[in-house]
């Protein structure tokens, strides 16, 4: 909401209401290059074109029912059960074609930390725009820290980014 309010015209004060679906949409729409791996893997990519061309699908039946009742909420809401639906049908096809061990788990942790500090900005308003900007930076700043903080890495992980962090800074 705060950074709407920096860089747009007030006519736009709204639009904050749809940003954290639109931004869940764009997560599950993200999450699908990673789950249709498999299906790249075992070269059978037209099963994707089928869950695109059926999503497209659902995606406009659902804004056909939606927005007429709830505007561009349930526009944003369309985005992402479009999106959520189609990650899993990509996720589980890709799972039967050529099964990839992903940790189902560690993607929940993550996503039930990235809503505690999500949660965290939405209790904590600060009286200024800026200080709600400042706020919210330090918890995506956060998110890594906490991770670390309750042991979520793995010792390789943690070997491979001070490696990362070596290189990076020419040692």
């Amino acid at each position: 909401a705060e950074v709407i309010r920096l860089i747009a015209d007030p006519s736009y004060a709204g639009a904050d209401v749809v940003v954290f679906w639109i931004g869940l949409g764009l997560l599950f729409r993200g999450m699908t290059f990673v789950t249709v791996a498999g299906i790249q893997v075992a070269r059978k990519t037209h099963y994707s074109a089928v869950v695109y061309v059926v999503g497209a699908a659902a995606n406009v039946g659902l804004l056909a029912l939606l927005v007429p009742v709830h505007g561009m909420l349930g526009a944003a809401w369309a985005t992402v059960a479009t999106y959520a639906g189609m990650t899993l049908a990509l996720s589980l096809l890709a799972q039967r074609l050529h099964p990839i061990p992903y940790r189902p788990d560690r993607v929940l942790f993550q996503l039930g930390v990235v809503g505690a500090l999500y949660g965290l900005g939405r209790a904590v308003a600060p009286a200024s725009v800026l200080g709600a900007v400042a706020l919210k930076s330090a918890l995506v700043a956060a998110f890594p820290l906490v991770l670390l903080g309750v042991g979520y890495f793995r010792p390789d992980e943690l070997a491979r980014a001070r490696a990362f962090a070596r290189e990076a800074v020419g040692r």
